[in-house]
């Protein structure tokens, strides 16, 4: 069951962030504690912040070890996936999805996790400026030097983040004794307090919730091809 649920919100949280800058209000957020962060760690001339498409997302990076192609310096932006929703939506269906452990506690750790994946995905970008520093030590000013902070870059973004993600869920379940939980659960099914049933009558706001989905549901498909801006941005 968990798989076929992680692949539904997998596909629901695609289909609502397809246009870019969907987390718009999140990236620039992220974006001034990422530049403020830079000019505290490295000094005041490390990184400036700009507009990107509309959006203050901007954050580049300066070094005289940099690029000089791109002026010592190396533009990034920070896109919705950098903002570390997709890891957090992840995150808590699998939370949610661990029957084993007290709904109680299930909801507390993911009011936690918010913060600390913000945290943990912070770090990563604070990163990126040291990385591409030692990158570029051995041939500075050369153009593509800064490979291995995409390098990096890269593997946290295709794997690394999920590794983290279903790791740290693991331990979580264990140190809160959802295997045991389970277990009982499926030995004992008396002591099951909760149950999953189907309705046979849904009540006004069920049909209401019903109503709201459908519509959020149809926004999100005009917005992943019907909006310009987010088809333009696919072929960015």
């Amino acid at each position: 069951r968990i798989p076929f649920v992680l692949v539904i919100v997998e596909f629901g949280y695609r289909l609502l962030t397809f246009p870019r800058n969907t987390l718009g209000w999140l990236q620039v957020l992220e974006a001034y504690v990422w530049h403020g962060l830079n000019l505290l760690l490295y000094g005041p001339n490390s990184s400036t912040i700009s507009d990107y498409r509309g959006w203050t997302t901007k954050v580049t990076l300066h070094h005289p070890s940099f690029p000089s192609d791109l002026g010592n310096s190396l533009p990034l932006y920070v896109s919705d996936e950098c903002a570390g929703m997709h890891e957090f939506v992840f995150f808590s269906a699998l939370v949610l999805l661990s029957q084993g452990v007290n709904i109680r506690r299930r909801i507390r750790t993911i009011l936690w996790s918010a913060p600390i994946i913000f945290i943990l995905n912070m770090i990563r970008l604070v990163l990126l400026y040291p990385i591409a520093i030692s990158s570029c030590a051995d041939a500075p000013g050369a153009p593509l030097c800064d490979l291995a902070m995409w390098d990096f870059h890269n593997m946290i973004l295709d794997y690394g983040s999920m590794l983290a993600i279903v790791g740290g869920w693991l331990i979580w379940f264990l140190i809160a004794g959802g295997a045991q939980g389970a277990l009982n659960h499926a030995v004992d099914p008396s002591d099951r307090k909760q149950k999953v049933v189907i309705r046979e009558k849904f009540e006004r706001n069920s049909w209401i919730g019903f109503a709201l989905s459908g519509i959020l549901f149809l926004w999100a498909l005009q917005l992943a091809f019907l909006d310009t801006d987010g088809i333009d941005a696919q072929d960015f």
